[in-house]
């Protein structure tokens, strides 16, 4: 450090916001030996570290490094901060795919960052075992996978890059819920399928009886006369080919 860092004793803070957010003097031997210095001076760029968690603040947080470089590009000094993953975490966990899908973040070995267990982010649980997970950390392009969960329930999921390298969000749901809307469309076109074939069918009944009647008409009219009885008169009731056989 160029300088000492100011902070307020612990014994000023309020007992009531000790357990909060703030940055106590624990926290910062933590915070300095996550800070990936050398990596920031070596590559002249940004870095930053791999997520740890603060069990007293209960957070998951990161560390960055950015070097700051004079006219000729030669390192000067590097500025170092801590940033919560808090709102990360809120965020990720407020998502909702379908009824039962979720979004979770990872790190470049599979490691969940922002995930709604954060139990999970607290242990620094690897979800490689995941099948999406495992397509991630090996292709870092954005592409939708259908894969078996580790309950064996089929599932269909997208993965993506975010800003910082290898870092990855998913998102996945079952595949019976993604497919959902397109199975109960399948299911209302097949009732409406059998409902215009049940009316076709009535339709079709109807028009072949209004074809039979009058056909049998003039076969039981042309039976009488053959019978000899030729007072026998049929009525042309209809204009078509029958009526005019009637005639």
């Amino acid at each position: 450090p160029v300088v000492e860092p100011v902070r307020l004793p612990p014994e000023s803070i309020p007992p009531e916001h000790q357990a909060g957010w703030l940055v106590l003097d624990g926290d910062v031997p933590e915070f300095t030996r996550r800070v990936p210095l050398v990596e920031a001076i070596k590559s002249r760029e940004a870095q930053i570290s791999r997520v740890y968690v603060n069990a007293r603040r209960n957070e998951a947080l990161v560390a960055m490094a950015v070097p700051l470089l004079d006219r000729v590009g030669q390192v000067q000094g590097v500025v170092a901060g801590e940033i919560s993953l808090r709102e990360v975490q809120r965020i990720v966990s407020d998502v909702v795919v379908g009824r039962v899908g979720h979004a979770y973040l990872i790190d470049e070995s599979g490691h969940a960052i922002a995930h709604p267990r954060f139990d999970a982010v607290i242990a620094g649980e690897s979800l490689a075992g995941n099948g999406i997970v495992e397509r991630a950390v090996l292709s870092p392009e954005p592409e939708t996978v259908e894969f078996e969960g580790k309950d064996g329930v089929p599932q269909l999921g997208a993965h993506a890059p975010v800003y910082w390298g290898g870092w990855t969000l998913i998102v996945q749901q079952p595949a019976a819920d993604a497919f959902r809307p397109v199975t109960e469309m399948a299911q209302r076109a097949a009732y409406i399928l059998v409902v215009a074939l049940i009316a076709s069918l009535a339709l079709g009944a109807l028009y072949v009886r209004s074809l039979v009647r009058p056909l049998r008409s003039v076969m039981d009219g042309m039976r009488r006369i053959v019978d000899g009885q030729f007072d026998h008169r049929l009525a042309a009731s209809s204009g078509d080919e029958v009526g005019e056989l009637a005639t």
